[in-house]
């Protein structure tokens, strides 16, 4: 009886040990700042907790060291060497031309921009692509 209340107890440990190194947070950089998408209670302790860390339009995020609050816009903002039209594009893509080269590049509701920013980084071209946040600098005291 011990034999299994130890084995149980082994298998319990194996357990929680996996699925607490299976959550990897999302951080990225935007303007500088790195920020992480901020949890919810609800998918905390979910088993699906990475996959409901996707970066998406309307997601909260934060920079823990300036303790900055910030959502993602569900933009992409590309500086690249082409400042009439870009040679790449994917169907589900909008851009819309800022000028010297400045593109801003949006998405439907519901797509993962952190891999999109990927896919974009990797075009011949791109000089710098960030996932754009909006957040207020001008916190009351």
């Amino acid at each position: 009886m011990k034999k299994s209340n130890h084995l149980l107890f082994i298998s319990l440990f194996m357990l929680t040990s996996c699925s607490a190194n299976a959550y990897t947070s999302t951080t990225f950089t935007s303007g500088g700042l790195d920020y992480e998408v901020i949890a919810s209670e609800q998918t905390a302790f979910s088993a699906t907790h990475s996959q409901d860390n996707k970066v998406t339009k309307g997601v909260q995020v934060q920079n823990e060291d300036l303790n900055i609050n910030g959502l993602v816009s569900g933009s992409i903002i590309l500086k690249t060497i082409f400042s009439d039209a870009l040679p790449f594009d994917e169907p589900d893509m909008s851009k819309k031309r800022l000028g010297g080269g400045i593109w801003i590049i949006q998405y439907p509701e519901g797509t993962d921009l952190s891999k999109k920013l990927n896919w974009l980084q990797q075009q011949d071209g791109v000089t710098k692509a960030e996932i754009e946040v909006v957040n207020n600098l001008l916190k009351p005291n």
